[in-house]
C-alpha cells in the first residue's frame, strides 16, 4: 500500500477506528500517508521514537525485601522494568494529524444503521474435530482439578485462560 501512495498524487485513508488507545496503533497509517512521518520515524527503528514522541510510557519501578545468603535482611532491592507503552497520547500527536484528518462519527453520515442481531447457529462437528476438542477438554479440566486440589496457585492467569479456552470448546458445539 505504501507504494501505490507514493506513487498517486492524491490518497485517501479510510478506517474504521483510527486510535486504538496507544500512539503505536497509528504509525502504520501514518506512515503511509504522511510524508512527514516517513522522513522524522523511518520504518522499523523508527516506531520506538514516534511512541516516544507521540504516546505515553510507562515505567514500573518496585522494591523489594532482599537477603544475603544467611537468610538476613539487608535492605531493598531496586528492580525496574523496561519502559512500555501505555494507554494515552500527546498533545504532539493531534497537532501531527490535524491537518490532514477528518473525524467523523456515524450521526455525521446522515444514514441510520440497520439494526443488528447476532443469532448463535449451533454446529455439530465431524468426529475428527470433536475428538480432540473432547480430549483437550479432558486433560485441561483434569489439570486444572489437579491444581485446585494441591492449592497451587502459581499461574492463575495461565489457568483463567485455560478455563477460559475449555468453556469456549463447551460453547462451541453445545446446542441452546
Amino acid at each position: 500500500m505504501s507504494i501505490l501512495a507514493n506513487a498517486a498524487t492524491k490518497t485517501l485513508g479510510l478506517t474504521g477506528t483510527l486510535y486504538g488507545g496507544q500512539a503505536s496503533t497509528l504509525y502504520a497509517i501514518e506512515y503511509i500517508f504522511n510524508p512527514r512521518t516517513r522522513a522524522k520515524y523511518p520504518w522499523g527503528r523508527g516506531a520506538n521514537k514516534w511512541v516516544r514522541d507521540m504516546g505515553t510510557l510507562e515505567r514500573i519501578v518496585e522494591y523489594k525485601p532482599h537477603y544475603d545468603k544467611a537468610g538476613v535482611y539487608s535492605g531493598k532491592r531496586r528492580m525496574e522494568q523496561k519502559p512500555k507503552e501505555a494507554p494515552g497520547c500527546s498533545p504532539l500527536l493531534v497537532a501531527e494529524i490535524i491537518d490532514h484528518c477528518v473525524f467523523v462519527g456515524l450521526a455525521d453520515m446522515g444514514r441510520k444503521m440497520p439494526d443488528f442481531e447476532e443469532i448463535s447457529v449451533p454446529l455439530t462437528p465431524d468426529a475428527a474435530i470433536a475428538t480432540p476438542y473432547m480430549e483437550a477438554k479432558q486433560v485441561l479440566g483434569q489439570y486444572l482439578f489437579k491444581c485446585r486440589l494441591e492449592g497451587d496457585n502459581s499461574h492463575p492467569c495461565v489457568k483463567s485462560r485455560l478455563e477460559l479456552g475449555i468453556s469456549y470448546m463447551i460453547e462451541a458445539f453445545t446446542a441452546p
